[in-house]
């Protein structure tokens, strides 16, 4: 290869301007790296959803996140998640006081702030919701 350097073929155009392989400088390097990081981390994140409400199982958004997330920092995670809250979410992690970047006390706290309401009334609901309409509640126990 090296002893094509210089010599275009017709059908290639030649860059005079082109880096050499040979990077030396560093910060070029680690700019390089921070770059090619953020387009990796944005490329894995596209898929995930915006955490909204209680409604959605805010455990499982979590777990998602989390393996999207496996090669980050917890302090990178604590600074990104952040941006994936959305409306009652956004409101409940504002109500954080201490350690607002520190991805285990978001989780946490969020886990908390966003449980399922289990009154009687959603626990009917939620027992009818999954039980087959020809089910009886004898036979919904036993499975």
């Amino acid at each position: 290869m090296h002893a094509l350097r210089g010599k275009v073929r017709p059908d290639e155009e030649k860059f005079n301007d082109a880096l050499e392989p040979e990077v030396t400088d560093l910060n070029f390097i680690d700019i390089l790296k921070a770059s090619t990081k953020s387009i990796n981390i944005n490329k894995s994140l596209k898929s995930q959803e915006t955490l909204k409400s209680s409604s959605q199982n805010v455990k499982s958004w979590f777990e998602k996140f989390e393996l999207l997330t496996t090669r980050w920092s917890k302090e990178e995670k604590g600074l990104e998640v952040v941006g994936f809250f959305e409306d009652i979410a956004l409101q409940k992690y504002q109500l954080l006081t201490e350690e607002k970047f520190n991805y285990d006390k978001i989780k946490q706290h969020m886990l908390k702030e966003l449980r399922p309401n289990f009154s009687p009334f959603n626990l009917i609901a939620e027992f009818f919701r999954a039980k087959k309409p020809e089910e009886t509640i004898d036979r919904f126990a036993l499975c």
